[in-house]
């Protein structure tokens, strides 16, 4: 089973992720959004290979700054491996996120479509992203809001 901790609007919900057992090594993601607090759109995601604390360091410094009335403008996505990483990332999956961002998408069967790839293979590669907190959804349609995707590693864990 694969769970992914998300932090949006300050609270905490759990996502269970029983489909798909080869993703059980993806540390995920937190989308720090915090309302009430200074916080602003990011226009760049940015995606690390570290540890649970390495998030919680993160989240815990862009929480004070806001608190103290600092602009706060950062999404986040952490792995706990470069494998599940690099496999997230694949070369499909990131021109699907470049097309999403410059020209969106209705629907995965439109997506499939204008990519020309198969829709058993958009989709999942969408359900994949998604997860990960690198795509949204809204209804059947879908975003990408970020215009840079940053990936970092740490070689220090």
């Amino acid at each position: 089973m694969s769970v992914a901790k998300v932090i949006t609007n300050t609270s905490w919900m759990w996502k269970n992720d029983t489909s798909s057992p080869r993703w059980t090594n993806w540390l995920p993601t937190f989308s720090l959004t915090l309302k009430g607090l200074k916080m602003h759109k990011a226009n760049k995601v940015q995606v690390h290979v570290g540890s649970l604390a390495d998030m919680g360091k993160r989240f815990v410094s862009a929480w004070n700054r806001a608190a103290t009335g600092k602009k706060v403008s950062e999404t986040h996505t952490t792995f706990l491996d470069v494998q599940t990483m690099l496999e997230t990332l694949s070369p499909r999956r990131l021109e699907l996120l470049k097309f999403v961002r410059q020209h969106g998408a209705d629907s995965v069967k439109g997506l499939a479509a204008s990519l020309g790839r198969d829709y058993k293979n958009v989709h999942h590669d969408v359900s994949v992203l998604e997860s990960a907190g690198l795509l949204l959804r809204d209804g059947r349609k879908l975003s990408a809001p970020w215009d840079e995707l940053s990936a970092s590693v740490s070689l220090m864990h």
